[in-house]
Protein backbone atom coordinates (compact mmCIF):
# COMPACT_ATOMS: atom_id res chain seq x y z
CA UNK A 1 0.00 0.00 0.00
CA UNK A 2 1.16 3.68 -0.54
CA UNK A 3 2.53 5.47 2.05
CA UNK A 4 4.39 8.10 0.71
CA UNK A 5 4.57 10.61 -2.57
CA UNK A 6 7.27 12.92 -3.32
CA UNK A 7 7.75 15.22 -6.88
CA UNK A 8 11.22 15.44 -7.82
CA UNK A 9 12.16 17.04 -11.55
CA UNK A 10 9.39 16.45 -14.00
CA UNK A 11 8.51 13.17 -12.21
CA UNK A 12 6.26 11.89 -8.90
CA UNK A 13 7.38 8.93 -6.90
CA UNK A 14 5.68 6.33 -4.54
CA UNK A 15 6.84 4.58 -1.90
CA UNK A 16 4.99 1.40 -1.21
CA UNK A 17 5.15 0.12 2.10
CA UNK A 18 3.84 -3.43 1.02
CA UNK A 19 5.73 -4.87 -1.84
CA UNK A 20 8.75 -2.50 -0.34
CA UNK A 21 8.95 -0.68 -3.57
CA UNK A 22 9.41 2.96 -5.80
CA UNK A 23 7.40 3.72 -8.63
CA UNK A 24 7.94 6.30 -10.38
CA UNK A 25 5.33 8.40 -12.89
CA UNK A 26 6.41 10.52 -15.22
CA UNK A 27 4.28 14.07 -15.08
CA UNK A 28 2.48 15.10 -18.39
CA UNK A 29 0.80 18.27 -18.95
CA UNK A 30 -2.96 16.28 -18.65
CA UNK A 31 -2.01 13.35 -17.21
CA UNK A 32 0.74 10.69 -15.52
CA UNK A 33 2.34 8.44 -17.35
CA UNK A 34 2.89 5.06 -16.77
CA UNK A 35 3.87 3.61 -13.59
CA UNK A 36 7.33 2.39 -13.43
CA UNK A 37 9.50 0.57 -11.20
CA UNK A 38 12.90 3.06 -9.99
CA UNK A 39 14.78 0.49 -8.47
CA UNK A 40 17.28 -1.21 -10.71
CA UNK A 41 16.96 -5.09 -11.05
CA UNK A 42 18.03 -6.72 -7.70
CA UNK A 43 17.55 -3.88 -5.54
CA UNK A 44 15.54 -3.88 -2.25
CA UNK A 45 14.18 -1.55 0.45
CA UNK A 46 15.70 -3.74 3.61
CA UNK A 47 13.26 -1.91 5.85
CA UNK A 48 10.12 -1.45 6.76
CA UNK A 49 9.36 1.56 5.15
CA UNK A 50 6.87 4.05 5.84
CA UNK A 51 8.39 7.35 4.69
CA UNK A 52 10.58 8.70 1.79
CA UNK A 53 11.95 12.31 0.67
CA UNK A 54 14.01 13.03 -2.27
CA UNK A 55 16.50 15.54 -3.36
CA UNK A 56 19.14 13.97 -5.91
CA UNK A 57 18.60 10.45 -3.69
CA UNK A 58 15.61 9.04 -2.25
CA UNK A 59 15.24 8.70 1.11
CA UNK A 60 13.10 5.32 2.42
CA UNK A 61 12.83 6.24 6.81
CA UNK A 62 12.10 2.42 7.80
CA UNK A 63 9.98 1.47 10.83
CA UNK A 64 12.32 1.85 13.63
CA UNK A 65 14.18 4.56 12.10
CA UNK A 66 16.65 3.08 9.92
CA UNK A 67 17.34 5.16 6.69
CA UNK A 68 18.38 4.15 3.12
CA UNK A 69 20.01 5.90 0.44
CA UNK A 70 19.04 5.02 -3.00
CA UNK A 71 20.74 6.69 -6.00
CA UNK A 72 19.83 6.52 -9.61
CA UNK A 73 17.84 3.07 -8.53
CA UNK A 74 20.61 1.87 -5.96
CA UNK A 75 21.06 1.15 -2.52
CA UNK A 76 23.74 3.39 -1.15
CA UNK A 77 26.15 2.75 2.01
CA UNK A 78 24.75 4.86 4.67
CA UNK A 79 24.34 4.55 8.53
CA UNK A 80 23.04 6.87 10.96
CA UNK A 81 24.86 7.51 13.83
CA UNK A 82 24.57 8.98 17.48
CA UNK A 83 20.44 8.66 17.16
CA UNK A 84 18.73 8.90 20.16
CA UNK A 85 18.17 5.77 22.14
CA UNK A 86 14.33 4.18 22.01
CA UNK A 87 13.05 7.05 19.98
CA UNK A 88 11.50 6.06 16.53
CA UNK A 89 10.82 8.20 13.74
CA UNK A 90 7.80 8.79 11.58
CA UNK A 91 8.52 10.91 9.40
CA UNK A 92 11.90 11.95 6.93
CA UNK A 93 12.68 15.26 4.81
CA UNK A 94 16.14 16.21 3.72
CA UNK A 95 17.66 19.74 2.09
CA UNK A 96 17.11 19.77 -1.34
CA UNK A 97 20.27 21.72 -1.23
CA UNK A 98 21.82 21.47 2.13
CA UNK A 99 23.17 18.69 4.16
CA UNK A 100 20.28 17.95 6.57
CA UNK A 101 17.78 14.88 7.30
CA UNK A 102 15.60 15.78 9.80
CA UNK A 103 13.47 12.71 11.45
CA UNK A 104 10.17 13.20 13.23
CA UNK A 105 8.61 11.48 16.25
CA UNK A 106 5.87 12.31 17.64
CA UNK A 107 5.37 10.17 20.80
CA UNK A 108 8.24 12.32 22.52
CA UNK A 109 7.60 15.26 20.81
CA UNK A 110 11.60 15.17 19.10
CA UNK A 111 13.01 16.81 15.62
CA UNK A 112 16.98 15.26 14.97
CA UNK A 113 18.88 16.35 12.28
CA UNK A 114 21.23 14.15 10.69
CA UNK A 115 23.75 15.31 7.69
CA UNK A 116 23.16 13.80 4.70
CA UNK A 117 27.21 13.39 4.15
CA UNK A 118 28.02 11.66 6.86
CA UNK A 119 24.96 10.26 9.13
CA UNK A 120 26.02 12.05 12.12
CA UNK A 121 22.81 12.95 14.14
CA UNK A 122 23.56 15.42 16.83
CA UNK A 123 21.00 18.44 17.04
CA UNK A 124 17.56 18.04 18.61
CA UNK A 125 14.65 20.07 19.23
CA UNK A 126 12.15 18.74 21.72
CA UNK A 127 8.69 20.79 21.49
CA UNK A 128 5.55 19.83 23.38
CA UNK A 129 4.06 21.03 20.30
CA UNK A 130 5.95 18.08 17.68
CA UNK A 131 3.58 15.79 19.30
CA UNK A 132 0.78 17.13 17.35
CA UNK A 133 2.93 17.26 13.94
CA UNK A 134 1.73 15.43 11.16
CA UNK A 135 4.36 15.78 8.64
CA UNK A 136 7.70 17.88 8.12
CA UNK A 137 9.03 19.40 5.46
CA UNK A 138 12.14 21.98 4.45
CA UNK A 139 11.22 25.17 2.47
CA UNK A 140 13.66 26.69 -0.13
CA UNK A 141 15.56 28.59 2.71
CA UNK A 142 16.44 25.23 4.66
CA UNK A 143 13.54 26.13 7.78
CA UNK A 144 11.71 23.06 9.10
CA UNK A 145 8.22 23.86 8.16
CA UNK A 146 5.90 21.48 10.40
CA UNK A 147 2.38 20.57 9.54
CA UNK A 148 -0.13 20.18 12.25
CA UNK A 149 -3.95 19.25 12.22
CA UNK A 150 -4.88 22.95 11.16
CA UNK A 151 -2.12 25.18 10.55
CA UNK A 152 1.78 24.93 9.84
CA UNK A 153 4.62 26.52 11.82
CA UNK A 154 8.30 26.62 11.43
CA UNK A 155 11.42 25.53 13.34
CA UNK A 156 14.56 27.37 12.72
Amino acid sequence: SPVSLSKFGSNLYLLESGNKEVFKYQIGETSFGERVRWLKEGQLIGVSPIDMDIDVDVWVLGKGGQVERFRRGVKESYNLSNLPTGVEFEKITVEKEGDRIALLNTRQGIVVFCKKTSGACGEQIKVEKLKEAKDIEFDAENNLIVLFGGSIGMLN
